[in-house]
């Protein structure tokens, strides 16, 4: 069971109904049939419940949804959270499961069961929380999938000035796992209990009309990640005292920062950026869900609108490497090219044309590199799209191609023999869609073709689909058949042909079926294989 609440503006509050709800209830039952060794794993009818109603109280919606399969066996533990964001003006409250988003560094979208405030009267800017960022998992041996963990608290205050234009942002992050939350773990030294403080700031300036603009993201953090190591005396003076009382060193704290800036020029003809954004080894926040650490990243961007945006000219390049402490054996480069020519003629013609190199390569670290396994390719790209569309009162017509060519080069001739290949994809696809009698057509066929220095692979797909409604757009209907052909160095070895079949009924505004059936026939030189799945559902709409 799943329940939030929606952020609602409480000036709205006397407007609203004191206790609405309405929702969904749907039932259904399906089948599978496989005549392959493996498909009899799979039950052949099934049934499934389910309810979603939405309760709303003076306004504030708290969805909650209920599943009942055949699978179910017991009715234990569900999952279940409630939040609520309810704000006022320049306030804005959240408690219960909820997350906030100050910055990418720092408390970014972590999700905790707790509560917080946010205030932005004029130019003053406040926010503050405390919650639990973890639930406490006891160790079970039993279960090799959950790992134990410790219950973690936390709080942050963030305080700045400016608005949506211009800000700047102070933020500050604490949290910490409670070691008695769960029994000692059996392998506790990889299992430690951890502190983190995080200091750091965000900023936004737009100048020239907000032609200009310019964002700062850093941050500074400190990490225990074991708390039962030995505290380090580091003296008595003043910032000795203050770092004690924020987070105090022990044998296993670390201190690591990042940085982010980004400076962009923007008008009506060209964009200009510049972005350099570097995130030290080590770095880590506990009001994040997951950050990549010891990278540096340099990168440009221009775009360019040309013949009253009918012509649009687009190129990034961007340069990362890693190792930033020089610690790691061998150290990994990363360099990108891409360019777009985008170009809408008239109403009716339009082409992309894009294309990307990107090259990865590695070099000395700690140790020396072999060279049998050192890492260096380049991958080319080169992808061509044109569409042509035709409109009229009766038909509407749009016809498109898609063909990308990528070629990955290994500059290592050891591992050239193994990895380098050439790929061609292309599609095309053409749609019709006869308004006054709710038709839709869409057939296309698209072709896959890769060479390596030891295989060879051709795919062909051609597909058509089709879309109907009858009655005024009560019943709507839908086909498609799609056939694949696969060959491997010159035979071909599998063909597969999927038809599909779906049915739906609007009966009245409360009440829906619907029906869907796939058939799918794989042949390959050895047998062939049929399988059979549909389902029928019921939904009642309140």
């Amino acid at each position: 069971m799943v329940a939030s609440a929606a952020a609602q503006d409480l000036e709205e509050l006397p407007k609203q109904k004191p206790f609405e709800i309405h929702g969904s209830v749907s039932a259904g039952v399906g089948y599978y049939v496989s005549s392959a060794a493996f498909g009899n794993t799979r039950k052949p009818y099934s049934y499934f419940i389910n309810a979603a109603p939405v309760m709303s109280l003076y306004g504030i919606q708290i969805p909650i949804n209920f599943t009942l399969t055949e699978g179910s066996q017991h009715f234990k533990n569900p999952f279940a959270q409630f939040g609520i964001n309810p704000y006022w003006k320049w306030i804005k409250l959240y408690g219960g499961w909820t997350n906030m988003t100050w910055s990418p560094t720092t408390l970014n979208g972590k999700t905790f069961l707790g509560c917080g405030i946010e205030i932005n009267p004029s130019l003053f800017r406040f926010g503050a929380m405390y919650g639990r960022f973890n639930p406490a998992v006891k160790e079970d041996t039993t279960k090799f999938s959950v790992s134990p963990q410790y219950k973690r608290r936390g709080f942050a205050f963030k305080i700045g000035v400016g608005n949506e234009k211009n800000f700047f942002d102070f933020i500050f992050l604490k949290a910490k796992d409670v070691q008695n939350s769960i029994p000692q773990v059996k392998d506790y030294l990889n299992f430690p209990a951890q502190e983190n403080a995080v200091f750091g700031i965000i900023s936004h300036q737009s100048f020239a009309k907000q032609k200009v603009t310019w964002d700062l993201d850093g941050a500074v953090s400190a990490i225990t990640r074991d708390l039962n190591s030995q505290q380090l005396d580091i003296g008595t003076g003043t910032g000795t005292k203050f770092l004690k009382l924020v987070i105090p060193p022990r044998l296993s704290t670390s201190y690591a920062w990042t940085a982010h800036t980004n400076i962009t020029f923007r008008n009506e003809k060209m964009t200009l950026g510049a972005d350099y954004n570097r995130v030290q080894p080590e770095y880590v926040s506990m009001g994040l869900d997951y950050i990549l650490n010891d990278q540096e990243k340099y990168m440009l961007v221009q775009s360019f609108n040309l013949k009253q945006n009918k012509v649009v000219l687009s190129f990034n390049e961007s340069f990362q490497r890693d190792d930033l402490n020089k610690r790691k054996a061998v150290k990994t480069n990363r360099i990108n090219f891409n360019s777009t020519v985008a170009l809408n003629l008239n109403q009716n013609f339009g082409m992309a044309i894009s294309y990307t190199n990107f090259s990865v390569f590695q070099q000395r670290g700690l140790k020396a590199l072999n060279d049998s396994t050192k890492l260096m390719q380049i991958q080319n790209m080169i992808a061509l799209t044109p569409h042509y569309l035709i409109m009229s009162e009766k038909l509407m017509q749009n016809i498109f191609v898609s063909v990308t060519y990528q070629r990955l080069d290994d500059l290592n001739n050891y591992m050239a023999q193994f990895t380098r290949n050439n790929t061609v994809n292309t599609n095309i696809g053409y749609t019709a869609v006869l308004q006054k009698i709710f038709l839709t057509l869409s057939p296309s066929f698209n072709i896959l073709y890769s060479k390596t220095p030891t295989f060879e692979l051709l795919n062909i797909s051609p597909s058509i689909f089709a879309n109907k409604s009858f009655w005024n757009g009560k019943i709507s209907t839908s086909a498609g058949i799609t056939f694949t052909a696969g060959r491997q160095n010159k035979v071909w070895s599998n063909k597969t042909i999927n038809n599909t079949l779906s049915v739906g009924y609007q009966i009245n505004s409360h009440h829906s079926l619907k029906f869907s059936n796939n058939i799918t026939k794989n042949y390959y030189a050895i047998g062939s294989t049929s399988e059979y799945r549909g389902d029928l559902s019921y939904t009642y709409s309140f």
